[in-house]
C-alpha cells in the first residue's frame, strides 16, 4: 500500500506487478485523476489486479493539503 507518489511508492508498485502480487494505492485526489500522470500504466495494473482508493470526490485536484489527509488512511 502506498500514496502512489513518485519515487519509492512507484517502485514498490512496479515490483509488486513484476511478481504478480496485489497492491493498493491511496490517492490524494479524485479517482478520475492519474497523479502523477506518468503512473498511468501502474494505475491500469491496479485497476486490474489491486485497488485504488480515495476519500476525495471525482475531479478533486492533487493539492498539497490533500496528502496529509491521504496519509492517515495509509
Amino acid at each position: 500500500m502506498s500514496g502512489f507518489a513518485r519515487g519509492i511508492d512507484t517502485q514498490a508498485h512496479k515490483t509488486v506487478e513484476k511478481f504478480n502480487g496485489k497492491t493498493i494505492a491511496v490517492l490524494g485526489n479524485g479517482l478520475d485523476i492519474c497523479y502523477p500522470s506518468e503512473n498511468w500504466k501502474i494505475r491500469n495494473f491496479l485497476i486490474e489486479s489491486g485497488a485504488i482508493i480515495s476519500e476525495f470526490l471525482p475531479e478533486t485536484k492533487p493539492d498539497a493539503v490533500n496528502f496529509p489527509k491521504r496519509n492517515r488512511i495509509i
